[in-house]
């Protein structure tokens, strides 16, 4: 009984002693890292330059072959210093933690995390004014919960909310200054249907038309 509880305590020392390693190993090298179900995650970062805006992302440090592909998600990873979208797969590292995209003036672009190459959580744009454009949320890749749409002058434009990817509830839209309300169940429209009094004169006017 002894013996087994000294090779479970030198055991438990080595597995500590291995992971303080990792860290540190990962803090010189310029990684990070996460646990995740259980297992240290080394993740990495890198800033990536464009015409109008600069964006700092963070991307799995090695290669991963354990996630399982959805064919409708779209999956965001990094190879060859470029970000690639692709559905249904991808071919690099994926892109997971924060993702922080800014205007060359510093002001903030786009703002979001990702989970394994999918968008998660909520995710926020701005003009490059600083006025906040849009405002997304999302569950491992699908758009699910409120979703709200802004003009450079501040006016929402659009207040919708989604359920699995689907429209549904009532969807506010900002149409030419005239706000439009219409209601959906998981995707599909919700038609009002008319009043017997409306179909009778709507019936009556089309007489008339004859």
């Amino acid at each position: 009984m002894k013996i087994v509880r000294l090779l479970s305590f030198k055991l438990n020392g080595y597995i500590s002693f291995l992971f303080s390693r990792i860290l540190i190993l990962s803090s010189l090298s310029g990684l990070s890292g996460q646990i995740v179900d259980g297992w240290y995650e080394p993740i990495n970062s890198v800033t990536i330059d464009f015409d109008d805006s600069f964006v700092k992302i963070h991307y799995m440090a090695v290669g991963d072959n354990k996630t399982q592909t959805d064919d409708d998600l779209l999956y965001y990873w990094f190879y060859k210093d470029e970000i690639h979208v692709t559905r249904g797969g991808y071919s690099g590292r994926l892109l997971h933690d924060e993702y922080t995209a800014f205007y060359k003036s510093y002001n903030l672009k786009e703002k979001g995390q990702f989970y394994y190459g999918l968008k998660n959580g909520t995710w926020y744009k701005w003009y490059e004014s600083g006025m906040l454009k849009e405002v997304c949320n999302w569950e491992k890749g699908v758009q699910n919960g409120n979703y709200r749409e802004y003009n450079a002058e501040g006016y929402l434009m659009k207040d919708l909310y989604f359920r699995h990817g689907l429209l549904h509830g009532t969807a506010i839209f900002n149409i030419n200054g005239t706000v439009v309300k219409k209601k959906f169940n998981m995707g599909k429209e919700i038609i009002p249907k008319k009043s017997k009094k409306k179909q009778q004169s709507d019936a009556n006017a089309e007489k008339v038309e004859i």
